[in-house]
This record gives structure tokens, sequence and C-alpha cells, in this order.
């Protein structure tokens, strides 16, 4: 899988990543809510980019949204190192991504 794309909605944070899986390219979006709004946030799966429909939903800790996770999360490793990401988790203050890579860390 090959990320080709992300952005952020000026919303405060809904951030979709583009992956290529080599025969189709997959939106996944994650729905951007304060912890004070009291909604679960979700995580979701469309042709589309930034498609939130139900039908896209993923439950919260499902095996399908830990793939997608980890399939990000392997690109982002791929791309600039176990050291880079894992020093961006321990302080995310300092994003090391540039362009589309900026919102693929903060997703």
């Amino acid at each position: 899988m090959k990320i080709v794309d992300a952005m952020t909605l000026r919303d405060g944070g809904t951030t979709c990543v583009s992956i290529d899986d080599g025969q189709h390219v997959h939106h996944v979006t994650f729905d951007y809510s304060l912890p004070c709004d009291g909604r679960t946030r979700y995580l979701f799966i469309s042709n589309e980019p930034f498609g939130c429909g139900d039908e896209y939903k993923l439950e919260p800790g499902s095996d399908t949204e830990k793939e997608w996770i980890e399939a990000i999360r392997s690109a982002a490793i791929e791309e600039f190192g176990i050291s880079v990401v894992e020093a961006f988790f321990l302080d995310s203050r300092s994003n090391p991504g540039e362009s589309m890579w900026f919102y693929v860390f903060i997703f």
C-alpha cells in the first residue's frame, strides 16, 4: 500500500489519507471531535475523500480499523524510519512531515 495524498479540513482536524493498494484508491478519514463533544471518534473508509457516511464507518477498536491504522503507520515508517515516527509519538509538537506527510503524521 502506498499513500498518495493526505489533507485536513479547516474544522480543526478531520483528516483524510488516500491509500493506493495497487488496484484501488481508498480514502481513510478520521472524524475530528473534541473530547468535550462527548462523541465517539470514528474512522471511515470510502471511495471519495472525506466520505463519512454511516456506510463507511468502522467500529472503534475493530480489527479492520486497526489494519488501516497499521497500514498508514507502516507507510510513515517506510518513508521516515522507525526512529522518526516513534519520536513523533513521544513529542507531537515537532511534526517531521512536509506537504501531505504533515497530514499523515497528524492522522
